[in-house]
Parts: C-alpha cells; structure tokens; sequence
C-alpha cells in the first residue's frame, strides 16, 4: 500500500485528520508539513496551527519547526493522529464554520519523508444533510483521489449545503464557476464575462494544459479580494472594493518590497498593487512593442515565446 490515506472531520474552525500509511523502511522516520504553498512566495509555517500528533504505534516527537519524528519498529501500517485549526478566511488558507468547509490540502496534510510521489486518497466526513463540492480531483466511492500528494496539494476542496454551479465547453476542455455568496452574485451576466474572457485567452495562447478547470469563487461582505492560482483551478475570495489609491512607491519599489513586508498591511500608502499596477505596464509594453514593429508584433508574441521555452 504505496498509498496516502488520509481522513478529516470537520468541526468549528478545526480539522481532525489522521494519516495512514505503510513505512517503507525501518528506524527513525520523518514527517513533514509544507512550509510554502502555491502564489505565495514566503514561507508560511503552516504548522503553528497543529498543537501536537500523536500515533498508537509509536512515539511522536516534533523535531523541527514543521517535522515531527517515529520510530519504525516493523513495517505494518501506521496512523497519526492531529488537529489542525482552521480560522484562515481567505484563498490560500482553511476555514470551517457552520456554513462552510473550505480546506487547503497544502496547509495541513502531513506525509512521510520522500513521500512527495505517493498517491493520495482523502475521505473528508461532510455533515449530514448532504453537502455539495468543488474540487478538481476526481471522488470514488465518495473518497477524493490524487495520484501524487504533489497533486493534492495543488487542488482546494470546497464544501458547503449549496453551491452556485455553471459549466460549458470551450475547445475541448470543460469549465466550470462554482462558489458561495449571494445569489445575484452568480448571474448571467458573471458566467457570460467568464465565457468570454476564456474564449479569448484561449484563442490568444493556442492550447490548454489541462481538460477541466474551476473557477471557485467565494463572496463575502467584508472588504476582500485574494485569489490563488493552480493548475486546475483558480480560488477567489472577494468582497466590496476597499483600496488605497493615494500609495507612493513605483511597481519595481512595490516588487521589491513585496518580500519585506510580506503579504500583510504595510505602512500606510507606501506599496501600489503589483496586479493593478502590473496590468498597466503590460499595456504600456503592448503598446511600445506594437509601435516599434508597425503592429506586426505585440505582447502575444512574448507570452507565446515563454510559453515555448518554459511552460511547455
């Protein structure tokens, strides 16, 4: 049994989870929670939000800031036990309350050292009453398998009574706007924008890594807007515009800053919005690049250059 199996129940602001496994080998073994995730370059010690594991089998000992330590005496299957606490409110983090269930794999999944490969199988205990979900992993008997922990960590699990849910086609991969909010949030006009805007990217690079896709929104009344990206899915929290426009610094200054500061409040006014700011250079390199070649070439070409050498 190669595979990880893990199992979470959901409470208030909690995820129970245990984790079995067979080891591979005999003595000391290790185990790791990521200290980084997708979208965020800065390290994020994710494991300040687990108090202590716990194992029938053998004696658990943290060992670093996010590794703990067993003893492997036979090679017969081991579960872990431990609760991670899960008050994260935004795209990148986990948050479970009465309303909903939304877990970020790569915050709180622990797994065996070189275990990165393994494949994964996850059996999340919903509620009863039935719950609806969204997550780009394919479920078996109710249980969400990935073939790689690599895999499962890169694909959010969203969980709630009802989810608003649209899918279409578009040159052969199928998409889908699934979310929580208000229901006037999730109009006609909204899946006709994401339509849109597909079709055109789309059309602008030529392929499509992937078969399906998900854009899984989460609407809330507090001012917010986070999204993350990952390569079957795009998870975004958003709520009523709050920005400061009055900010000081350039973009390269915001960039550079950016690992300074980190993602958290900055002095005030002092750091512009790379993705606002960004999107305006873009259009500026657009427009240089089309004015030096006559319109022949444009920024296209510089995304479909990189895409060659690096994406593929």
């Amino acid at each position: 049994m190669r595979t990880l199996k893990y199992r979470i129940l959901p409470s208030f602001h909690a995820l129970d989870i245990e984790l079995t496994f067979l080891p591979t080998r005999l003595g000391p073994l290790r185990l790791h929670l990521p200290i980084w995730r997708p979208g965020r370059y800065q390290v994020q010690h994710f494991a300040r939000n687990i108090a202590v594991v716990t194992s029938e089998q053998a004696l658990v000992v943290k060992s670093d800031l996010s590794t703990w330590m067993l003893e492997v005496v036979d090679l017969r299957a081991i579960t872990v036990k431990y609760r991670y606490h899960a008050e994260q409110p935004d795209a990148g983090g986990s948050w479970v309350d009465e309303s909903m269930i939304y877990i970020n794999f790569i915050n709180c999944m622990l797994f065996p050292h070189r275990g990165e490969n393994r494949p994964c199988e996850v059996d999340v205990v919903l509620p009863a009453g039935g719950y609806e979900t969204s997550c780009s992993l394919r479920t078996y008997e109710n249980k969400i398998r990935a073939k790689t922990y690599r895999e499962l960590v890169d694909s959010p699990f969203l969980a709630a009574p009802s989810i608003h849910s649209h899918t279409w086609k578009s040159n052969g991969a199928t998409f889908y706007l699934q979310g929580l909010g208000p229901k006037i949030h999730f109009s006609d006009r909204l899946v006709k924008a994401y339509q849109k805007f597909v079709e055109y990217q789309l059309a602008y690079m030529g392929e499509f890594p992937v078969r399906d896709y998900r854009f899984m929104l989460w609407i809330c009344s507090k001012p917010f807007y986070h999204g993350v990206e990952h390569t079957k899915s795009t998870m975004m929290v958003l709520g009523p515009e709050d920005r400061d426009e009055a900010s000081k610094q350039t973009l390269v200054e915001s960039s550079i800053d950016l690992w300074l500061d980190g993602y958290g409040a900055a002095l005030p006014g002092k750091r512009v919005s790379i993705y606002f700011k960004g999107a305006l250079i873009a259009l500026g390199l657009d427009l240089f690049i089309r004015k030096k070649f006559n319109h022949t070439k444009s920024l296209r070409d510089v995304m479909l250059l990189m895409q060659l050498r690096y994406g593929d």
